[in-house]
């Protein structure tokens, strides 16, 4: 269901009045998919959090409006956290690492 309201085909909450209602004009289709994972970085651990150097706010903060803040005004620079999000980074690098070995 998160992924759900983060793909923005839902919206409301299952906790208040009226509930959750899909999109009116996405359709919506849940897959189910069985995945086996060989290693789990738990970035609610600090000691792991501080091996990739993240914080709680790269990992929950405003990731959506990352792709809104490109340019700064008539300066013609990047903008202060625009490009990807942190947590978009963090996956690539992860993935890019490859396997985690003990």
């Amino acid at each position: 269901m998160v992924a759900m309201f983060e793909a923005r085909v839902l919206f409301g909450s299952p906790s208040t009045p009226g509930g959750v209602v899909p999109h009116p004009a996405r359709p919506m289709v849940v897959l189910p998919v069985t995945v086996d994972l060989g290693a789990v970085a738990d970035l609610t651990e600090d000691a792991e959090a501080n091996v990739v150097s993240t914080t709680a706010q790269e990992l929950t903060g405003d990731w959506r409006s990352y792709a809104d803040r490109t340019v700064m005004p008539g300066a013609g620079e990047a903008a202060p956290h625009s490009g990807s999000a942190p947590t978009q980074q963090l996956g690539s690098e992860l993935f890019r690492l490859g396997p985690i070995r003990e």
